[in-house]
């Protein structure tokens, strides 16, 4: 297979017709991983419906990633309820044939963007079992979790 143009990907908000794609993105995505498969198979297509709730009180954005008019990527970013300075990314979710091409950063890079656009002092937080990704933006890393199934690491960015 060919490297994908990052100039052909499409970047843009989720909108709630795109559900059911998303879901089943995901679902396809980890569908190998045990400890993601009864989460993905029970509760994903619930989380969506309760962040697309929320859009209209400015506490989620979700982004797709999109190339020929199909859906390869997802991404989340939360607001924090405690402050307006503190966000979360999450939910960076590549289809298999789409990974290593640079859409996660992309993705990554668009939401990013969307926080540094915002006018005041900024701390972005990420859950991840993929440091790595997120230290070329320089994020650091506070804590590795060796003690549960997903064997994930808290890191943070101020911006």
């Amino acid at each position: 297979m060919s490297m994908l143009r990052l100039d052909k990907v499409e970047i843009r908000e989720m909108k709630k017709k795109d559900l059911d794609l998303v879901v089943s993105l995901i679902r396809d995505t980890y569908d190998n991983e045990q400890l993601w498969l009864d989460y993905t198979k029970k509760l994903i297509k619930e989380d969506f419906l309760f962040m697309l709730s929320l859009f209209n009180k400015k506490k989620y954005k979700v982004y797709v990633a999109i190339v020929h008019n199909e859906i390869i990527g997802v991404a989340s970013l939360s607001f924090s309820d405690m402050t307006d300075s503190l966000y979360e990314l999450s939910w960076c979710t590549v289809l298999p044939k789409f990974q290593r091409q640079g859409i996660g950063t992309l993705l990554t890079t668009h939401r990013l963007n969307y926080i540094r656009g915002l006018n005041y002092p900024k701390y972005v937080m990420v859950s991840t079992r993929y440091p790595k990704l997120f230290k070329k933006f320089g994020f650091v890393e506070l804590l590795k979790r060796d003690d549960d199934a997903s064997h994930s690491s808290f890191c943070y960015l101020k911006l």
